[in-house]
């Protein structure tokens, strides 16, 4: 273990776990305590740090202090107090058959050396070693918050437990992010980078040679999860899984299983709608890859814990002006994000910075509007599903990405410290309202060469609007102007009108001479080349 990594690693310090069954055994003792709900939200409730005078800022500063929002605030619902509950149980349960005060422990470890020399997963030198891990499914659409609660929850356990007198290195939480490229083997190595990443260790090059087979890097990873002592391992973005490259939805059931049974590990798989398939192939399927159950998300629902949601987010905002309460604003919130927990956090960050571009200083129901029209377009598929309430749409457009927001923000700050350098030529307040609006347009990433004239278009048709609107108008111009046009479908002749046809048609001229092939009609009205005519002129 390198020295940096050592501040990834606590000494373990045992406490009273709290059951008989969980007692003597230092893979559970060295745990934190399990809390109560209460206690808990608290442990996990995460807000931005936001003072009055802050509001007075440049504009400048302020886009970097509503940043704050996209990472910093996270607001503990029943739903993360029963995820985390799942895990804890999952944990300690899969801690009992391990116990190094038993032996359970070093009977997994002898297995798993085994396991590396015969090559075969199903080799064993302790029979009596037996599994008491489970796994879960934890199924939910994208933006509703899984990846955030895990990593959250993550927070609330050491990266890495010493047990001096065991000299056990316990890594009690272990998630990976499913690779884009969709394979088993990838997973592998993943899983060796992020032991590497913990421990400071060396076994992705120790043990990731992508020649061997998947079978053999498995059976390494059984011997590091033994050695480690992972508490839970956790597959995010499961929907990456591609079902070919990986040999089939029963090679990775029997991987996950494998994972479970052989190497003792409980495993929560988590991922979008989509990845359901891998579940519901079949009855056996359903109970083998989610043994301990599933746990599904959905939207927040338009409720109390909505509304009590709603008003804890209103709290954080660096406009000047806040005329309206989040309980006038709670409805719409709802309808343009259908509940989505990441979805109306962005897009209430999105809104301070289209007010604070556009100088209008508070967020209004119309605002919210433009924002989502012109900022969330390439979730507009899935919110409609959503709304729709269609299982088939849902499904459909359930992975969609979510829009970057922090790199929005970060272009947007730049490009406010540029304009706000330019001042206008004139003192001409229809001058003004031209350059921010020509401003406005440029920091949201539009060409200065198609601002100046959309600016001047708007402008000159509706040159009373409010700068918010107008930067609405312009955009939905803009939008509108790069759609396709659908061409118009040239009306079909059928062969008996080719006489009405002008005389200079081809069809027109094959009509009339119906004997004559249509090359012969072209060569007589000459649209034909004689190449042989021309090459003896030249020679």
């Amino acid at each position: 273990m390198t020295n940096r990594n050592m501040g990834n690693i606590v000494n373990a310090v045992y406490g009273d776990p709290g059951l008989e069954e969980y007692r003597n055994n230092p893979l559970i003792s060295a745990l934190p305590p399990i809390l109560e709900p209460q206690d808990l939200r608290e442990t996990l409730e995460k807000f931005p740090v936001i003072h009055d005078e802050e509001k007075t800022l440049p504009n400048s500063i302020r886009v970097h202090a509503v940043a704050r929002l996209l990472h910093d605030f996270f607001q503990p619902l029943s739903v993360h107090v029963a995820l985390e509950s799942k895990i804890s149980l999952l944990m300690r349960v899969g801690y009992k058959g391990r116990n190094p005060n038993t032996g359970d422990y070093y009977e997994h470890l002898q297995n798993g050396y085994e396991r590396l020399i015969q090559g075969d997963l199903g080799a064993f030198t302790f029979q009596s070693a037996a599994s008491t891990a489970q796994s879960l499914a934890f199924i939910g659409c994208s933006g509703c918050g899984k990846s955030t609660a895990l990593e959250v929850i993550q927070r609330t356990y050491p990266k890495a437990i010493f047990h001096q007198d065991y000299n056990i290195t316990q890594i009690p939480y272990l998630k990976l992010d499913c690779p884009h490229d969709g394979t088993l083997k990838s997973l592998c190595f993943s899983f060796f980078r992020e032991i590497d990443g913990i421990l400071g260790t060396d076994y992705a090059n120790r043990y990731g040679n992508k020649r061997l087979s998947i079978d053999v890097m498995l059976a390494r990873m059984a011997q590091v999860a033994s050695l480690h002592a992972i508490g839970v391992l956790i597959i995010d973005e499961l929907q990456h899984l591609k079902i070919a490259k990986s040999g089939g939805i029963e090679k990775m059931l029997n991987f996950v299983v494998t994972m479970v049974n052989t190497i003792g590990v409980p495993v929560i798989m988590v991922g979008t709608p989509w990845a359901r398939r891998f579940f519901e192939n079949d009855l056996r399927s359903a109970r083998r890859a989610a043994g301990f159950g599933s746990l599904l998300w959905d939207r927040m629902p338009n409720d109390r814990q909505w509304r009590a949601f709603v008003k804890r987010l209103w709290r954080f905002q660096w406009l000047r002006q806040i005329p309206h309460k989040a309980s006038d604003i709670s409805d719409q919130l709802y309808d343009l994000s259908q509940g989505v927990v990441d979805i109306v956090v962005k897009l209430f960050a999105l809104a301070q910075h289209r007010a604070i571009m556009t100088g209008a200083e508070q967020i209004t129901p119309a605002l919210l509007k433009q924002v989502y029209d012109d900022e969330l377009i390439p979730v507009h598929p899935m919110l409609d599903a959503l709304r729709s309430g269609k299982p088939e749409l849902i499904l459909k457009y359930g992975d969609l990405r979510m829009p970057d927001v922090t790199a929005k923000i970060l272009t947007v700050s730049q490009d406010i410290n540029i304009f706000a350098s330019r001042k206008p030529t004139t003192p001409d307040s229809d001058n003004d309202t031209n350059s921010k609006l020509v401003n406005v347009l440029c920091a949201m990433g539009m060409e200065h060469d198609i601002a100046v004239p959309l600016a001047d278009e708007v402008l000159t048709d509706e040159p009373d609007l409010p700068i918010h609107t107008l930067v609405h108008l312009a955009t939905s111009r803009m939008l509108e102007a790069d759609k396709p046009q659908k061409g118009k479908s040239k009306k079909y002749t059928s062969e008996r009108d080719w006489p009405t046809l002008p005389a200079d048609d081809l069809r027109h001229i094959h009509s009339t001479k119906a004997n004559n092939s249509f090359y012969e009609c072209a060569e007589m009205a000459g649209f034909t080349l004689n190449l042989k005519e021309g090459l003896l002129r030249s020679a």
